[in-house]
């Protein structure tokens, strides 16, 4: 039939495109829709398992991961329809025919020592995929892993074109460390010798449709077939078809396994008496006992085979009664006994499985937990080692801490303890093992005789690791010990926990990452309480140590002077595959090493995170008051590093008081002011060296330097040295007009304008620090500008996000302070910072708008959005100046009295503040009508940024935009007008931005959007086609039935029977029969009325279509009854259209007219001939209602009529 063969095309189309995609999405896709289109049928269905099953044995990786999706796809719609037909979830065909012969094998057929024996190289290939041995006799083994990491893309079937499967997914190409290759090389056995005789029979039935036995078999039937084609091609030589086949049965299991074989019925003895499942089972356990395949070049095998057969098992075991499941366990345990790597490697990776599959599984023997506590050895081998760790946290999980038998989770605990010192930097279990670790220490009667802080010690070490994870996963661990240690902490020595203080600081220092960072002061300040510090001259010690450090000048090459733990941190730091690690020296640490904070993080954020740690240090002494006399001391030092440490000290030391509701020492704030008035315009070149000692040598330079240009100024070099900065750099600037020729004095001057900007930086700051002193401690100085000054220009120059904020947050908190003065500063403020937040968008494009905002407005964004933080939800009262800003001319839209400058800056304003919109948007909820009418200006900028408000404030209330959308937007799609693009445009935002949480309102948008694929505006088409296509994915996925409209939309017009219509498109069967409005002089065959149906589908929904039938049926008189339907249905509005035609067939066109239609119903005017005929015929137009002309006229005369169409 017509839509037989239209479904065979598409089918043969969605199988090539899941074979050779270029990419994941299309390949996903793809499978997603052989799925949809698949009639579930014996016949279609069995065709369809056929072209999948050669895709799953197909060379390359990602075609056969996608033909694996797409039967997964196809069996959960498959098992789906089954079970509706049967009208429960069972089937009682029982088995095909073709398979009723076959014995099944059973778990007492399996003799684990026999196969063992028997296959002990790989089935049929001993791992010759990975074997480097051949190519490599004359390699080191340092390049014979090189090179095995090099064939790895071709190895595997990632060669040929793009995939979307990355090799480096497995391994990265940094991780070629020297290590053992593993090879063994054995003979080869046939597989056959592996079953008794009498069942050495074939298994694989592949049945050709049309076949006789085709004929008898059902739906459930042909996966039937087909799993057992999978079971046998478990055994396969080639390891590529054994992964397929493994991918193949963990599809149907993970969506059909309830019902293959009538498995499914209700009676649980039925389920465990099924022999087919347990002869799957069977052949998963030999496929995990004797697969070799597995990459030996990194520090953790990857085995596709066998991780594969162990998912499918984790799906297999569901079907399985429990003295089923306790035989799959007993066969594991007896290859983890073994002596054998791969051996073991397979028992575990099967009872990892087991456990991930039976959720039920919570008994298990204590042979078993030693079994895994004696593979957690140095001595096992890694793969294995990793296996058994992550068994164990199953394990322990599953049975749960409270549960767990004391005597084994204490084996546990000390074996882990024990073991993870000795393991490799590298090792793949590290952080499987400290997680293990953080579940077990603290349970009572788990303890280990391990002293607590020889455990924080071996911690310390993984706190360095140069794995990002491992280092997160050992503090999050050290957290855990700190909380079993509460109550025993007279069992660690206070030189312990200093050094443990230094540590931590020191780290914080060199590590690059911010979370880190974060965690470790997070720690620290937990440390700090557990340890009830007191003075001592250790710790007056470190505490000098520490305040040396934190006053460096420059972090960017510590050694072994600066940092105490050297030895541990530089860990942090390696690089593996370092160039500079060459083959001399490629065991010297040194040789990788880059220490501080050149990538990762800006000096002054160190020195933040530093000070906050000192803070926490001297606050956290009992007994004597540290705090004050080392503050005074860092003040009085002639050093920019000092006194900003203290500023720093002192604000992160007020609001840890404050937290706990103590007070400043009084003599502090008086040191506070003094500093807080520092003026760095009036700063002269005098004035630098002393108030910087860091500078001092650059001062110097300058001074000589001016002694050569002061005969050019006319003035002495006295006076220039007192004259400040910026007027100094005025006075140079002008001397060198003068003289533009004198070299000399423009190499001076280019070395007082750099002494001139770094002044300018370390001023900022440090008035900026001090500020933050001043407002923290309420000593604030009788002018404010001396605080505002520094902070304002802090935001506004600061390049560095994480420090940028932090000057935000104190300028908030500035703001916060001055909301009960009067006068106050806050509405200037506000006004400035709202200034800045939009400085310069008028000349960006308006995508540029939002996307990376330059230091000056990202500066004022993160100040209001900290500003917003601190006042919360009262924030547009207490400042109103910032409603001005965000909503003062929104009220003004759709008036003569708005300004569209304006009303850009202040949507921007409000789409900027995104972060803090749940603190802001109900205040604002009800300018929602007039936002939304913003999306409709001509100004593009203003629509855009207007809709992508919308969609920052539909994060947070959805239905509130939801009912904008539908009151106030939708119904002007009607109008087919230009402001269409900016509703169009946020319509297709919102379904980015929510997807399927939209989808119960996307039917009754669709029906009004569509018809705008085809306005008359060519600017408006393009934008209907991007949001049909962010829209339309989400109506096909949803299935959301249009029977009821959500509650909130109940008052409003919506058109419920053209969304309930509109549905129909997934399935053209189900498309109502379409009747013209005329009696035809024909009867329409069954294919012509589909087309028929299928035209007037996408008439009524304003699509476009092609009808693309073979000659001979009947596509004409399809496309004349369609037209002529729309042209009776709308003679009120005078419609015309147009045919164009090749100029041989305009006069078929015009006699299949009158054959067919009635008379006068289309009144056609054939618009041919010379240009002179033409001419005269254009008279007629307006008494006709079709024009039937030829390309070559449209080619030569296409403007005139764009004109009449319009």
């Amino acid at each position: 039939t017509r839509r037989g063969k239209a479904k065979a095309t598409k089918l043969e189309r969605l199988l090539k495109l899941l074979s050779e995609g270029q990419t994941r999405d299309i390949r996903t896709a793809a499978a997603e829709q052989i799925a949809r289109i698949s009639v579930v049928s014996p016949l279609p269905i069995l065709k369809v398992l056929n072209k999948v099953k050669a895709l799953l044995y197909n060379k390359r990786w990602d075609t056969r991961c996608a033909a694996a999706h797409c039967l997964e796809n196809l069996a959960e719609r498959c098992a789906e329809e089954v079970r509706r037909s049967t009208g429960r979830h069972a089937s009682n065909s029982g088995a095909p025919a073709s398979l009723l012969g076959e014995t099944c094998l059973s778990f007492e057929d399996l003799k684990l020592d026999v196969l063992l024996r028997l296959g002990k190289p790989l089935l049929a290939n001993s791992g010759k995929e990975y074997d480097v041995e051949e190519y490599g006799a004359d390699l080191t083994d340092e390049e014979k892993l090189k090179e095995a990491r090099m064939r790895l893309d071709k190895n595997i079937g990632l060669t040929g074109g793009a995939t979307f499967f990355d090799s480096s997914e497995i391994v990265s190409n940094h991780d070629l460390m020297v290590s053992t290759v593993k090879v063994e090389g054995e003979p080869t056995v046939a597989v056959s010798s592996l079953m008794p005789t009498k069942k050495k029979q074939k298994v694989e039935v592949k049945l050709e449709p049309g076949s006789a036995k085709d004929k008898e078999l059902t739906v459930l039937q042909c996966f039937e077939v087909c799993s057992r084609d999978f079971g046998a091609h478990l055994f396969d030589e080639h390891w590529d078809i054994r992964h397929g086949a493994a991918l193949g049965l963990r599809a149907m299991f993970c969506t059909f396994g309830d019902q293959l074989f009538g498995s499914y019925s209700t009676s649980s003895s039925e389920v465990a008496a099924n022999p087919w499942h347990v002869d799957f089972g069977v052949r998963i356990v030999c496929v995990l006992a004797l697969d070799r395949l597995g990459d030996f070049f990194s520090e953790k095998t990857t085995a596709p085979v066998k991780e594969t057969s162990a998912q499918a098992l984790g799906y297999l075991i569901r079907f399985l009664r429990g003295d089923k499941a306790q035989a799959l366990g007993d066969l594991f345990t007896q290859m983890m006994r073994e002596k054998e790597w791969h051996i073991q490697h397979g028992g575990l990776l099967g009872f990892k499985y087991l456990l991930i599959g039976d959720p039920s599984m919570k008994n298990f023997s204590d042979e078993v937990v030693e079994l895994f506590g004696k593979l957690i050895s140095t001595k096992a081998d890694d793969d294995v080692f990793s296996a058994a760790v992550e068994n164990l946290i199953l394990l322990i999980d599953r049975v749960t801490i409270r549960n767990f038998p004391a005597p084994l989770l204490r084996s546990i605990h000390e074996k882990v303890w024990h073991v993870l010192p000795q393991l490799d930097e590298l090792h793949a279990s590290i952080s499987n093992c400290l997680g293990i670790l953080k579940m077990v220490c603290g349970v009572e009667d788990c303890d280990t005789a391990l002293n607590m802080d020889e455990r924080l010690k071996v911690l310390m070490k993984f706190a360095c690791h140069p794995s990002l994870a491992v280092r997160l996963s050992a503090i999050s661990t050290y957290n855990a010990v700190l909380r079993a240690i509460k109550g025993k902490e007279s069992d660690i020595s206070q030189t312990f926990w200093l050094d443990q203080c230094v540590f931590w600081v020191e780290l914080t220092v060199i590590e690059q990452d911010a979370q880190v960072v974060e965690e470790v002061l997070a720690l620290f300040e937990k440390i700090l309480k557990q340890a009830k510090l007191t003075p001592s001259p250790l710790y007056n010690k470190n505490l000098d140590h520490l305040l040396a450090m934190a006053v460096l000048q420059d972090y960017s090459q510590l050694t072994s002077l600066h940092l105490r733990y050297y030895d541990y941190l530089q860990l942090t730091n390696v690089l593996l595959g370092s160039g500079a690690a060459t083959k001399s020296s490629k065991k010297s640490a040194e040789a990788k090493l880059t220490f501080g904070c050149l990538t990762g993080r800006l000096a002054m954020n160190v020195r933040v995170d530093v000070g906050h740690c000192l803070a926490l240090y001297m606050n956290g002494v009992e007994g004597e008051p540290v705090l004050q006399k080392r503050v005074e001391g860092l003040l009085q030092l002639n050093s920019y590093c000092s006194k900003l440490l203290a500023y720093i000290i002192i604000s992160d030391t007020i609001k840890h008081l404050g937290s706990s509701g103590q007070e400043l020492e009084p003599e502090l704030p008086q040191h506070i002011v003094a500093h807080v008035q520092i003026t760095y315009k009036g700063m002269c070149l005098r004035e630098v060296g002393s108030t910087f000692r860091e500078l001092s040598s650059k001062a110097r330079n300058a001074s000589l330097a001016l002694s050569k240009i002061c005969t050019s100024i006319g003035k002495g070099q006295d006076e220039l040295m007192a004259m400040p900065l910026k007027a100094l750099i005025g006075e140079v600037s002008q001397a060198l007009q003068a003289r533009p020729d004198d070299k000399d004095n423009s190499a001076n001057f280019n070395m007082i304008d750099s002494l001139e900007a770094e002044v300018s930086l370390m001023t900022t700051r440090l008035r900026t620090e001090a500020a933050a002193c001043a407002i923290a401690s309420k000593s604030m100085p009788p002018k404010l500008n001396f605080v505002i000054q520094p902070l304002m220009e802090s935001v506004r120059t600061e390049s560095d996000a994480k420090y940028q904020r932090r000057c935000g947050s104190i300028l908030a908190s500035l703001i916060h302070y001055c909301k009960g003065r009067s006068p106050s500063p806050n509405a200037k403020l506000i006004k400035n910072l709202c200034a800045r937040g939009t400085i310069g968008i008028d000349a960006l494009e308006k995508e540029a708008i939002l996307q990376d905002l330059d230091v000056v407005r990202a500066g004022a964004v993160v100040t209001l959005e900290e500003t917003v933080k601190l006042f919360g939800s009262s924030v547009l009262e207490d400042l109103p100046m910032l409603l001005t800003k965000i909503a003062s001319s929104l009220s003004k839209v759709g008036s003569s009295e708005h300004d569209e400058g304006d009303l850009l800056h202040n949507v921007t304003l409000l789409t900027q503040l995104k972060e803090v919109m749940p603190v802001i948007c109900e205040p604002l909820c009800g300018m929602l009508e007039n936002l939304s009418k913003c999306t409709t200006l001509k100004s593009e900028k203003i629509s855009y940024i207007a809709s992508r408000a919308l969609v920052e404030i539909s994060r947070v209330d959805l239905e509130e935009v939801i009912k904008v959308v539908f009151f106030n937007l939708l119904p002007l799609l009607q109008n087919h007008g230009t402001e269409t693009k900016g509703i169009l445009q946020l319509l297709g935002m919102l379904s980015e931005a929510h997807k399927t949480k939209i989808a119960e309102v996307v039917p009754y948008i669709l029906v009004d959007m569509m018809p705008l694929l085809n306005s008359h505006d060519a600017s408006v088409r393009p934008v209907a086609a991007e949001a049909f296509a962010k829209m339309f994915p989400i109506f096909a996925v949803a299935d959301e039935k249009c029977d009821k409209v959500p509650s909130y939309l109940e008052s409003c017009s919506i058109n419920v029977e053209g969304a309930t219509a509109l549905q129909k498109i997934f399935n053209a069967s189900e498309i109502d029969d379409f009747t013209p409005p005329f009696s035809m002089g024909c009867k329409l065959r069954s294919y012509q009325q589909e087309g028929l149906n299928w035209l007037h589908f996408l008439q009524r929904f304003g699509m476009n279509g092609i009808l693309a039938d073979d000659m001979g049926l009947g596509k004409t008189l399809q496309t004349l009854l369609i037209m002529a339907s729309v042209l009776g249905l709308k003679k009120d509005v005078n419609a015309v259209s147009i045919i164009v035609a090749p100029s041989t067939l305009v006069a078929h066109w015009q006699h299949e007219i009158g054959k067919y239609l009635p008379e006068n119903l289309v009144r056609v005017l054939k618009y041919v001939g010379t240009s002179k005929e033409r001419e005269k015929l254009r008279n007629q137009l307006p008494s006709c209602n079709c024009v039937i002309t030829s390309y070559d006229v449209v080619r030569r005369e296409w403007e005139w009529l764009f004109f009449q169409s319009l």
